[in-house]
């Protein structure tokens, strides 16, 4: 025992510093960052997104109508994936995927009311008109 006590406690000391440490990688590691792109090669799905083809807009020009599906600015004819793109509707896509002729549409738009603006209280106390 020719080492000082504190070069004793030496290994201890860190030991316990890193089992200190572990908790805080661990929360850190759990929390989601919004606005961290996607790891690359990830093959796992957040819950949120859906299985199916997305349709995001319907476009219509001078041309013809052009939707959004699956991120892509497609047309009838077209080809995203594995999906053959009939028709663009005026308000989804029906396309083939197999030997299955599916459709999608937007989502309907919620109610929309004008809502009366509250009685105008009028001018504050002591204001001139």
């Amino acid at each position: 025992m020719d080492q000082p006590v504190s070069a004793r406690r030496l290994p201890l000391h860190a030991a316990l510093l890193a089992m200190a440490a572990l908790p805080a990688v661990a929360i850190a590691q759990a929390v989601h960052d919004p606005m961290r792109p996607p790891m690359a090669g990830s093959a796992a799905r957040s819950p949120s997104t859906p299985a199916g083809p997305q349709l995001t807009a319907i476009l219509q020009g001078e041309s013809g109508r052009v939707a959004v599906f699956n991120g892509e600015f497609v047309r009838g004819g077209e080809r995203v994936g594995d999906c053959l793109i009939l028709a663009v509707l005026a308000d989804g896509v029906r396309y083939r995927r197999g030997d299955r002729v599916l459709e999608v549409h937007l989502a309907p738009a919620g109610p929309s009311y004008i809502k009366p603006a509250a009685p105008w209280p009028g001018p504050p106390r002591g204001a001139e008109p």
